[in-house]
C-alpha cells in the first residue's frame, strides 16, 4: 500500500507485473485523509492503515482484485503513526 494526499493505492504482484488499483472508500466515513501508517493482517487479507485524525481504517481485499474500506474504527485524539 501507498498512500498520499487523498488516495490510497494497493499493489499486487502478478509473475512478472505489478497491478494497481485505488483503494474504495465506498460510502465509509468521511473523506480519504493521508495515511501515516499500514499492516497487513489476516494473511494479507487485510490492511489496516491509521490516519491523521486518529482512526484505524480497515481495508479488506476482494475476490477480483482492489481493496474496500469496510470498517473505520476510532482509536486515538491525534494522528496514528
Amino acid at each position: 500500500m501507498t498512500s498520499g494526499a487523498k488516495h490510497a493505492q494497493f499493489y499486487t504482484l502478478a509473475g512478472k507485473n505489478i497491478r494497481c488499483e485505488k483503494g474504495v472508500t465506498g460510502n465509509k466515513r468521511g473523506r480519504l485523509q493521508q495515511h501515516r501508517c499500514c499492516a497487513y493482517a489476516f494473511r494479507g487479507a487485510r490492511c489496516l492503515s491509521g490516519n491523521q485524525t486518529g482512526d484505524l481504517l480497515e481495508w479488506t481485499e476482494q475476490p477480483n482484485g482492489g481493496h474496500v474500506l469496510s470498517s473505520v474504527h476510532p482509536a486515538h485524539a491525534g494522528a496514528v503513526w
